[in-house]
């Protein structure tokens, strides 16, 4: 038996990023490097997404439930819905901890981070679908940038990098996004979603034309039964 609960974890095809559901890797694996052979060191930037389970100076903790994806086109001038496509599922992943690089450990940032990329671990709540950017050293895996894509039944905080006189502020596009998956509110005329028209120009709509909604599949306890005297 399952409880299906809503997560708005990411959206929109035209334009914006897309969480990563995959069920090759869990968390990157691959074998652990051996500190006395330089073979097996690797310092290549990874990167990875999930929930967030605990968040502190020692790490971040990220998890996976059993997920389901599931493919919508919906009219983009009026918002009704055109076809639903049959879910995809993904299964769950286990819990991962990444440590922090020094200034992360701060409470800050790496400078010169794209925008989205610039949380710092006191932005970051459990429970928020977070995008990561992380390297393994001698086989610890340290987390480098953190980006918060949804928080779901909350609001997504301002990156700090961000500037006050954007034009585009990174969370109120994803809170926009947000808005639309949880309760299928109209985009702000700022942040319309791109569509191609019958013509085959690129216009833009209140509504997206394509979206991947995800819902993450809870085990739920069977009901208790009573007790014979």
């Amino acid at each position: 038996m399952y409880l299906r609960v809503l997560l708005s974890i990411w959206l929109v095809l035209a334009g914006s990023t897309c969480a990563r559901v995959s069920a090759v890797d869990p968390w990157s694996a691959g074998p652990p490097a051996t500190p006395r052979d330089p073979q097996t060191w690797n310092f290549a930037g990874r990167g990875t997404g999930g929930f967030v389970r605990s968040v502190g100076k020692d790490g971040i903790t990220l998890f996976r439930p059993e997920l389901s994806v599931q493919r919508f086109r919906h009219d983009p001038l009026t918002g009704q819905l055109l076809e639903a496509q049959k879910p995809q599922d993904h299964a769950a992943w286990p819990d991962k901890k990444f440590l922090l690089v020094e200034v992360l450990a701060a409470g800050n940032y790496i400078k010169g981070a794209s925008v989205e990329r610039t949380y710092r671990i006191t932005d970051v709540s459990v429970g928020d679908w977070v995008e990561i950017d992380y390297c393994r050293r001698n086989g610890v895996d340290i987390c480098k940038t953190i980006s918060i894509h949804r928080r779901p039944g909350g609001r997504v905080p301002p990156a700090p990098g961000e500037k006050a006189d954007e034009f585009r502020k990174y969370h109120e596009q994803v809170n926009a996004d947000q808005e639309w998956e949880e309760k299928r509110v109209a985009y702000p005329e700022r942040y319309r979603p791109s569509y191609r028209g019958d013509d085959g120009k690129t216009r833009l709509g209140p509504y997206p034309s394509e979206s991947n909604i995800v819902t993450a599949k809870v085990h739920a306890a069977p009901m208790p039964r009573a007790v014979k005297p």
